[in-house]
Formats: structure tokens, C-alpha cells, sequence
């Protein structure tokens, strides 16, 4: 596993290590599909395959029904396009889309709610969910490939059925913490933060971040730092920051004293980065 392969490499390189542990009710997906009804025989009815929305509810083996209709429609099971993609361009168009699925949720009005993922390239994208927070509308993301079919259907308000199953289990999980102690106990401490997981495999958008990462360490510790620095890989960040929410709150004096905090980003190796530098205002 990475943080016990990473742990290991540190100790070499001279850090103190800690493994924070992070228990949580984890969700899994087990199925998720949703049934679109052409009429009343069954040799006309298609299945789109989909993934739950994993801070949501699972609608049970017999479904939610509905007709299929638009965003407004009393009693309709909705259609919302998500936005997600690498294209910085869109970020508020992706900020937009996300906070307008996060209200309808919210709103209770809709039985059940269909989001079909548009990113650079057709599948299902899943979406950074609150497992802490569960709500009561199940929602099904589907891939954007269906996206034309289903705005069709919605116009002729087609009988559809979403169908949700979601497992939730005890975990428990850990951030890794590298400490090394500068020469000069008066400075100010570095921190150093990489995020240690991802939605699926991940070389591109954490291995070659945490690879960074680990460099710099590497370098740090053959130096001899006049600062305390600490290396910090968390966990769970589509989880609403699980990992760097549980740093924080155990590590307040970091969070009032460490000038300054520097964060390796993601997707460092992917085929298309987009380097971005980020400074706060103060």
C-alpha cells in the first residue's frame, strides 16, 4: 500500500513518522442502474448503467419511479448535466452545475434525480460526496454518452425507474506524518501537504504528485533544515477533506504557527497538466 511503502522510504530518509488513523462509515457502491420504459411491454424498456451518489440515499430493490422531465417540474424525476474537467476555462461553469444538483437535493422535491457527467471524454465521473451527511434523494450519476437519449425521453416525459444499492461499512484509514526537527527551535515550521487517494487508480493525478512530493523530502532531510518541516499526505479528500479535516483539528498549532503551508497539487503527470500556482491574500 502507499502510505506504508512512502512510511518506510521517510524513516530512511531520517523523518519521524506517524500513521493518524481516520474511522469513518465508508460507502461502496454495489449497483445502480436506471430503467427507462418505451411502453408497457417489457421488450421495450432499456437499461442505462450508472453509479449511486455515494452521500445520498439507495432507493431499495424495487426503485424510484417516476416521469422523466426537467429541472422546475412538480413531482418528476429531473435530468442535471455535471460538469467535470481539467479545463480550468469551465471552472465556474463545473461550480455552477455542481452547486445547482447540491440544491435540489436539498430542496426535497424531487423523487429521485438522474445527474449525467460531461467531462473530456464520455463515462461516468463520480462526484466528492459527505458521507457524514447522508441525504434522503437518491441520485444516479450516468454517463454523458446517454445524455442526448435522455433529454430526449424527458421531453416526452418517459416512465423511468432508478434503481440504487449502497453498502456502508466501518473503516478506519490513516493520513501519514513526516516530522523532521530543524537545527533552530525559534523558526517558524514548513508544511507540506499531498493528498494520498483518489476515485480509481490514480499514477497520473496522485502517484506523480506524491512522487514530487517524497523528492522534496528526500532533499529536505539531506540538507538539514534550519525549520522544523513536516510532510503531510492525506487521505480522503473526496470525502469532503476527511484526511486534511482531521490534520487540522489535531495539529492546532501548526494551523496557528507554520509559515509557510505549501501544497503539492494533483496531476503533475498527466498527459495534459495545467500548472497552476496558487498564493492566499495574506
Amino acid at each position: 500500500r502507499t502510505t506504508e511503502w512512502l512510511e518506510g522510504l521517510l524513516k530512511k530518509s531520517g523523518y519521524d513518522v506517524t500513521l493518524q488513523p481516520i474511522t469513518f462509515e465508508n460507502a461502496i457502491s454495489q449497483s445502480a442502474k436506471l430503467v427507462v420504459k418505451k411502453s408497457s411491454r417489457k421488450s421495450n424498456t432499456s437499461y442505462v448503467p450508472g453509479m449511486p451518489m455515494l452521500d445520498t440515499a439507495q432507493t431499495g430493490l424495487s426503485g424510484v419511479s417516476g416521469r422523466l422531465g426537467q429541472e422546475g417540474e412538480a413531482g418528476i424525476v429531473p435530468l442535471v448535466h455535471i460538469y467535470n474537467t481539467l479545463d480550468i476555462k469551465n471552472r465556474r461553469l463545473i461550480m455552477k452545475s455542481r452547486e445547482k444538483l447540491q440544491n435540489m437535493i436539498n430542496s426535497g422535491e424531487y423523487p429521485a434525480i438522474i445527474a449525467i457527467t460531461q467531462g473530456g471524454r464520455t463515462g461516468i465521473a463520480p462526484l466528492n460526496v459527505n458521507l457524514s451527511h447522508v441525504r434522503q434523494t437518491p441520485v444516479i450519476l450516468v454517463s454523458s454518452g446517454f445524455g442526448n437519449w435522455l433529454e430526449m425521453k424527458s421531453k416526452i416525459s418517459n416512465p423511468v425507474t432508478i434503481i440504487t444499492k449502497i453498502r456502508r461499512v466501518s473503516t478506519t484509514t490513516h493520513n501519514l506524518i513526516a516530522k523532521i526537527t530543524g537545527s533552530d527551535p525559534e523558526a517558524k515550521p514548513i508544511v507540506v501537504l499531498a493528498e494520498g487517494t483518489s476515485w480509481y487508480q490514480a499514477a497520473a493525478e496522485r502517484g506523480s504528485s506524491l512522487a514530487v512530493w517524497y523528492a522534496i523530502a528526500k532533499q529536505i532531510a539531506a540538507r538539514q533544515p534550519k525549520r522544523t518541516v513536516y510532510f503531510v499526505m492525506t487521505v480522503g479528500q473526496e470525502l469532503d477533506y476527511l484526511g486534511l479535516r482531521k490534520f487540522l483539528n489535531t495539529h492546532q498549532n501548526l494551523v496557528q504557527n507554520a509559515a509557510p503551508w505549501v501544497r503539492i497539487g494533483p496531476s503533475l503527470g498527466a498527459s495534459k497538466p495545467q500548472y497552476i500556482v496558487q498564493t492566499s491574500s495574506s
